[in-house]
């Protein structure tokens, strides 16, 4: 495909095909996680045959979907599937934070990493939870309530402190972030963009 070229979109409905194989596959008993895969292998190759360049992606969300609008569960057996899956998702997440806090307070001697603070604690993204929607060791500091609040507003001090606290204590640390200087005061860590 040149420059000038628009990428060729493949239409996202579910067709025969598809269709065919998701109520093969829920006969056979598969999962929706194991039903998504295979459609999705499935639009992969019809995708290529045809020269599209983007094709749709079916989540097990949207093949338990299909399978109400097919009657091979009701409305109320969706839902609750929806729910559980909800709450699944919610549950790894709060345990992963939970474990990351406990990791990063542990590698911080449960103090602030500017000031050594162990009053009123707290578990602070360098990079924000936004960005990236992960609790990582290696993306997060142990600070005190008033620094944190300065390494919110990026002030450089802070955050040259917390720079070179993980520089310390991560070995390539400096292959994968660096600082990226807003203004002669204001600063943040950023990932490094390869």
């Amino acid at each position: 495909m040149n420059s000038n070229e628009k990428p060729k979109f493949m239409y996202s409905r579910w067709d025969i095909e598809q269709k065919n194989l998701l109520s093969q596959l829920w006969n056979d008993g598969k999962s929706y996680e194991d039903i998504a895969i295979a459609v999705n292998e499935l639009i992969g190759r019809i995708a290529n045959a045809r020269g599209f360049d983007i094709h749709p992606v079916r989540t097990a969300n949207a093949v338990a979907i299909q399978c109400e609008k097919f009657g091979f569960i009701t409305k109320r057996k969706l839902i609750k599937w929806q729910k559980l899956q909800t709450k699944s998702r919610q549950s790894a997440r709060r345990n992963n934070l939970f474990r990351a806090k406990k990791e990063v307070q542990s590698r911080d001697d449960h103090k602030c990493v500017i000031c050594g603070n162990d009053n009123k604690l707290v578990f602070a993204h360098i990079i924000p939870f936004i960005e990236t929607r992960q609790n990582t060791v290696i993306e997060a500091v142990t600070l005190c309530f008033h620094h944190h609040k300065h390494f919110d507003e990026r002030c450089i001090r802070c955050v040259n402190k917390i720079f070179e606290y993980m520089l310390k204590k991560h070995s390539g640390y400096q292959d994968k972030y660096e600082i990226e200087n807003l203004s002669p005061c204001r600063s943040r860590i950023v990932q490094k963009v390869s």
